[in-house]
């Protein structure tokens, strides 16, 4: 989840401090969500969490109520994946008809449950389902992360 946060920060922390801001000038309706169902589909060692104290210590600024004490989530099998999928398209479908625009912020492996069609470069992704479209943007290309 680590990677995760740092990646949704360098991309999106410009809005996240704004919608923060205590100036009504500056604020923008953002908000953010830590959702545990969007986690690695791997079990390397990259792919193990830290406890729910570590993240708040880590990244003060928000919050991991969703999250497990520990990172004692199940180990990673096609089926836990499939249906995390499944739930992380419910919620979203949910949250559609409230807001405007969803970024979603996950790790590629789990991309791969949550969305059907075509392979796609880094940052880049499109699909739809029965009640929710999955989409986003090319954000930036590797050779941006050197």
């Amino acid at each position: 989840m680590t990677r995760t946060i740092q990646t949704a920060t360098l991309a999106f922390g410009h809005l996240i401090d704004r919608s923060q801001s205590a100036n009504p000038l500056l604020s923008k309706n953002v908000e953010v969500q830590i959702w545990p169902e969007l986690r690695e589909t791997h079990d390397g060692a990259s792919s193990k969490g830290l406890s729910r104290v570590e993240l708040e210590a880590k990244f003060p600024r928000f919050d991991f109520s969703a999250c497990n004490e520990l990172w004692d989530y199940p180990p990673h099998n096609t089926k836990n994946a499939t249906l995390r999928a499944e739930e992380a398209r419910r919620r979203l479908s949910i949250l559609s008809e409230c807001y405007k625009s969803i970024v979603l912020v996950t790790h590629a492996g789990f991309i791969r449950y949550l969305v059907e069609g075509p392979s796609f470069k880094v940052c880049g992704m499109a699909s739809s389902h029965p009640g929710c479209t999955v989409t986003s943007s090319n954000l930036m290309n590797r050779s941006s992360l050197l």
